[in-house]
């Protein structure tokens, strides 16, 4: 899979929905960059972060999201798989429904979806170095390029949908 890399970007969300929609890159692929300074959150807050945080989207053909998936369950799909990511590497981070990431009562992470023809757009934001006060850290030591790089690599046999949301 293809991931662009930059040193900063205003949102990986927006930069990939637009490359998708004007068909200059083509999925699946990634993106990710070292600073993002207007983030997209949920109902559409702005994820605020620092340099040194992931912040990275992934764009895939619908056809590869498991045939049981329901269209409205993709932000919970994929928190899901990124919990399960952190976890695998020693993470005690939980999701809170619907689709972020806490490690005790603080947030440290999220994700949101945007489906474009028939692409979803995952957008992922994790405080890995810094965070805003009353937010949280992420609690292990990687970088976010092997963040993104081990995300993709659970992609490759993610669960059933059924399997995801009866966790």
């Amino acid at each position: 899979m293809t991931i662009y890399s930059f040193e900063r970007l205003p949102s990986t969300q927006k930069w990939l929905v637009e490359k998708v929609a004007s068909g200059e890159v083509e999925p699946p692929c990634a993106v990710i960059t070292e600073l993002q300074t207007e983030g997209v959150g949920s109902r559409g807050s702005r994820w605020i972060g620092r340099r040194g945080n992931f912040f990275a989207s992934v764009a895939l053909p619908a056809t590869m999201l498991p045939s049981d998936l329901p269209l409205g369950a993709t932000s919970i799909y994929f928190a899901f798989l990124m919990k399960k990511t952190v976890q695998k590497a020693g993470s005690s981070a939980w999701l809170k429904w619907p689709n972020d990431l806490y490690l005790e009562d603080r947030k440290i992470g999220g994700c949101i979806t945007a489906k474009k023809g028939g692409n979803m757009i995952v957008g992922i934001g994790v405080n890995m170095v810094d965070a805003p006060r009353g937010f949280g850290v992420l609690d292990i030591k990687t970088t976010p390029m092997e963040l993104l790089e081990t995300f993709l690599e659970n992609l490759k046999n993610p669960p059933s949908g059924k399997q995801v949301l009866s966790n």
